[in-house]
């Protein structure tokens, strides 16, 4: 059995057309916590603790999800992948939205909505365009992965809009609904992709226990994982889940806030889309090594935003360069170092790691927060951190081959 020769055609676009409005939705869905925050401070009575416990209970459970959505995407597409995910999510926003103790929104919000954040993550998605795609497969990934930040902006704007017009349980009736209407979609319009190449032909057993111990003897992937958890502290648990609540705690209202992380998603889209080219022409490894050093620098100008609005945005359009920036760079090192054939596992772990250290760091903002009533200790960790992801980054090395192959096993002793 081999893997057809294809560039997309209809079912491809599609699947790349769904991507983009799950990314969007999902995404903004995420970022909700951030904006409310403050409102469940008032109306709930609940700390910062407990709301940052439940992103990092999100978070932990994409870790979970992710590897083995991505194994099953290795063996049957992203069609069961996805709609499974958009059900999952859209019922877990939904019901959220009739909550009112603690306990409830960890376990609706944190667990059952977490398996569908995992199960809709962008390396999945990456891996998605990969099968259905080979001439065009930059293009395509970037585009349905732009859903996550060009995307997120209209959705985080209707999010503050209804939130500020019905309130926040009717904005979540809308989102969940809107994410359970995709399920239908997905399974109507995603067709069956390309068979999959047995991962046995390339010199790993088809199991998975097998693929895991070929993984973990892979340097690509080692270096990788621990830079991308790294990446996950800094991003997904510090910037998207405190950088609203610290920006309003300074002194600026909710909607300059939520106006300023949007200009951070359309700045995701463009340090996206730039990554995506240069990762076609200069030294990857090296190149994602500057990224990391530069958004730890970026932490500095954080620590001063209070004093002129300006300066937030200037760190939004920064740091919203240099965040969404490593994926491409990430999926485009993976599929030449390790190969396509087991992409969706290899990244769904990878990405394992990133919600880890994004569960550590929005527990840890939060902690920070009530212990010090201020967000100073976190920017600078997180800037150390993003230094430390540079020097993973500088030594994966650099290996321009085709996307399709997969090197030989490692020997074992």
């Amino acid at each position: 059995m081999t893997v057809r020769s294809v560039d997309g055609g209809v079912n491809g676009w599609v699947v790349v057309a769904i991507a983009f409005v799950a990314l969007a939705l999902t995404f903004a869905a995420r970022s909700s916590v951030g904006v409310l925050m403050p409102i469940w401070e008032q109306e709930l009575d609940w700390g910062r603790t407990l709301t940052s416990g439940g992103s990092s209970l999100v978070l932990a459970m994409m870790a979970v999800s992710s590897p083995l959505a991505g194994n099953l995407m290795d063996r049957y597409g992203p069609r069961p992948v996805f709609a499974t995910g958009l059900a999952l999510l859209g019922g877990a926003i939904l019901v959220t939205s009739t909550i009112s103790e603690e306990w409830q929104f960890l376990i609706i919000f944190g667990l059952i909505g977490g398996l569908g954040f995992g199960s809709l993550s962008l390396p999945l998605v990456s891996t998605a365009v990969a099968i259905y795609f080979t001439k065009n497969r930059g293009l395509a990934s970037g585009i349905a992965m732009s859903g996550s930040t060009g995307g997120q902006l209209p959705t985080l704007i209707l999010l503050s809009v209804l939130i500020t017009s019905i309130g926040w349980r009717g904005a979540y009736v809308v989102f969940g609904l809107l994410l359970i209407l995709l399920v239908p979609v997905s399974l109507a319009l995603i067709r069956r992709c390309p068979d999959p190449v047995p991962v046995h032909e390339a010199g790993v057993k088809d199991s998975l226990s097998g693929k895991l111990r070929y993984l973990c003897r892979d340097r690509t992937f080692l270096l990788l994982l621990a830079a991308f958890t790294l990446c996950g502290f800094t991003t997904s648990g510090v910037a998207d889940v405190h950088f609203v609540p610290y920006a309003v705690s300074v002194g600026y209202p909710l909607t300059d806030s939520t106006s300023a992380y949007g200009v951070h998603g359309v700045f995701n889209l463009v340090g996206l889309l730039l990554a995506g080219f240069f990762a076609d022409h200069l030294h990857r490894p090296k190149l994602l090594a500057s990224i990391y050093a530069l958004r730890g620098l970026s932490f500095v100008l954080l620590l001063f935003i209070s004093a002129d609005i300006k300066l937030m945005y200037l760190f939004a359009a920064i740091f919203g360069l240099l965040n969404f920036s490593v994926l491409p760079l990430v999926a485009s090192l993976v599929a030449a170092n390790i190969g396509v054939r087991i992409m969706g596992l290899t990244m769904g772990l990878v990405f394992a790691g990133h919600s880890l250290g994004g569960a550590l760091g929005a527990f840890l903002g939060g902690y920070i927060y009530d212990a010090f009533d201020n967000y100073v200790w976190l920017w600078i960790l997180s800037g150390g951190l993003s230094f430390a992801a540079a020097i993973f980054s500088i030594f994966v090395l650099e290996t321009r081959g085709g996307a399709s192959t997969m090197r030989p096993a490692p020997a074992t002793a």
